[in-house]
């Protein structure tokens, strides 16, 4: 949530939108808490059912959604970099964002590098996709 930017690199969640340690960690606990007291009960045949057909309900919403879902192969955060290559929008990208992106991927870097060299590092990397083999 706090490195997640738009293309001209301002923030897409504010600062009040963001979660706190202590809230995601109470989160957790509650999660945790209701699990060992649901392990703690026995559960009716007619409970066991119910949430078999919910847990087939659900794998079968889950591998629809898979289907029926946009697939690609390089993505960061919420863009496509394949998609923002070809259209020429990897410029629009500030160097902090650049070097976020390739840490991300793991694509080796000098912190010295300029936004060129990052580009380029960066559309190499990208131009390795599937989509790019026959163009």
């Amino acid at each position: 949530m706090r490195t997640a930017r738009t293309l001209d690199g301002s923030r897409i969640f504010s600062r009040d939108e963001w979660l706190t340690k202590t809230q995601v960690q109470g989160f957790f606990c509650r999660l945790a808490a209701a699990r060992r007291k649901q392990s703690n009960q026995e559960i009716a045949l007619e409970d066991a059912l119910t949430e078999a057909e919910d847990e087939d309900r659900v794998s079968l919403l889950n591998e629809l959604a898979a289907q029926l879902a946009i697939k690609h192969p390089v993505f960061y955060d919420t863009y496509s970099l394949c998609d923002c290559l070809r259209d020429g929008h990897l410029q629009k990208f500030k160097k902090a964002m650049l070097k976020e992106i390739l840490l991300h991927f793991e694509v080796p870097f000098a912190s010295r590098d300029r936004k060129k060299e990052l580009l380029a590092k960066l559309s190499a990397f990208v131009k390795g996709c599937d989509c790019f083999r026959y163009d």
